[in-house]
């Protein structure tokens, strides 16, 4: 199941209990009385308060991370076994994102749920993940443990994705921008999509796409260039 943005998955002039029980008798095949009771239950199991009155409210009436957890609600009514997280805590700041990812982590228990998480914010990402996939222009270039993906990154997207992160309040040091534009989609470039702009990139990063291979525990890397951490870039 898919659980995305509420301000895309949620209709603005219906009523939560609408939309809900509206999915219920859909998905489920529920008659309208028992939609109505299972209604009720949903939102009160993202932690949502007074499900009941959250029920007879539109979104605009509700926060973002309400808005945000009445959208996991909406997605978890079918007991999915894997859901889809699509940027979970977009537009959220920082205390009610900590707040959704919480939540997440001990639904994750509760019910014996697995998560794919979509994102672009390595925080969430390395607070909730176990293993990551770092993709760029559509294909896998780095995948492993988090540890290893987030604590020692072997890719040069990756390790530049890292090093353009902003350091801690009050750091000296300055954030290093990735050169160039991401390529369109229907204009990628020969071989590695991302040697254009990889201060690392030699001929052969032109020619055929590198394969994802295993390196070492357990992650699999798509760089033919060994040891590039080593070598100064060009």
């Amino acid at each position: 199941m898919i659980w995305q943005d509420p301000s895309a998955s949620l209709h603005p002039l219906l009523s939560i209990g609408t939309q809900i029980t509206e999915h219920l008798r859909y998905h489920l095949g529920l008659d309208a009385a028992t939609a109505e009771r299972r209604a009720i239950e949903l939102p009160g199991s993202v932690r949502v308060p007074a499900p009941a009155s959250a029920l007879r409210g539109r979104p605009h009436e509700f926060s973002g991370g309400l808005r945000q957890r009445v959208a996991l609600g909406i997605a978890l009514a079918r007991e999915p076994k894997i859901l889809l997280a699509d940027e979970p805590t977009t537009a959220l700041d920082v205390t009610v994102q900590a707040e959704i990812l919480r939540l997440l982590r001990d639904l994750v228990y509760e019910r014996q749920l697995s998560v794919v998480l979509i994102s672009h914010d390595l925080g969430v990402v390395s607070s909730l993940a176990d293993r990551v996939q770092v993709m760029y222009a559509g294909r896998v270039v780095e995948s492993g443990p988090r540890a290893q993906v987030i604590g020692a990154p072997r890719h040069p997207y990756t390790r530049a994705l890292l090093a353009a992160l902003p350091g801690p309040a009050g750091a000296r040091s300055r954030i290093q921008a990735i050169p160039g534009s991401p390529p369109l989609p229907g204009h990628l470039p020969g071989g590695c999509a991302f040697h254009p702009r990889c201060a690392f990139a030699v001929p052969g990063c032109a020619g055929e796409p590198p394969p994802l291979v295993p390196v070492e525990s357990g992650v699999l890397l798509a760089c033919p260039v060994e040891h590039f951490g080593a070598r100064a870039p060009k």
